[in-house]
């Protein structure tokens, strides 16, 4: 792969999606792949506390991580298959295939959409009382 960054994109019907940057680390770099993990709301506000879940890559039980003040968490991965799910409590989960090689730097940018308010009400009217009998 040549140097530079490879960007795609995978959105959910939710309005949720994920946005993923690659580049190439420098020779001279760790051979371990870094992967960083950004979540926010759909206007850029950082999220903090959202549940960040990596599956598959061998790994018999899911790795689990919880973003920081800034809604950024560094998942210590190896290379291969994974699949990152992203969620964060009022918000619409975002979840994808993620392929994680070595020599590469890896940022997923996870776009979480506000759930709509669920909004119940209770409507009361007056007991009707029966009408008195003509006299």
């Amino acid at each position: 792969m040549a140097p530079g960054c490879v960007t795609s994109e995978v959105a959910e019907d939710s309005g949720s999606y994920l946005r993923t940057e690659r580049q190439v680390t420098q020779e001279d770099a760790p051979a371990r792949p870094l992967l960083l993990v950004v979540a926010m709301d759909l206007q850029g506000g950082a999220l903090r506390g959202a549940h960040v879940e990596l599956e598959g890559s061998g790994s018999r039980d899911p790795q689990r991580y919880r973003t920081g003040p800034n809604g950024t968490v560094e998942p210590n991965v190896l290379p291969g298959q994974w699949r990152i799910t992203v969620s964060s409590t009022g918000y619409a989960p975002v979840s994808a295939p993620l392929v994680v090689r070595t020599g590469e730097s890896c940022v997923v940018r996870a776009f979480l959409r506000l759930h709509p308010a669920s909004v119940t009400a209770e409507l009361r009217s007056p007991p009707i009382r029966p009408e008195a009998p003509a006299r």
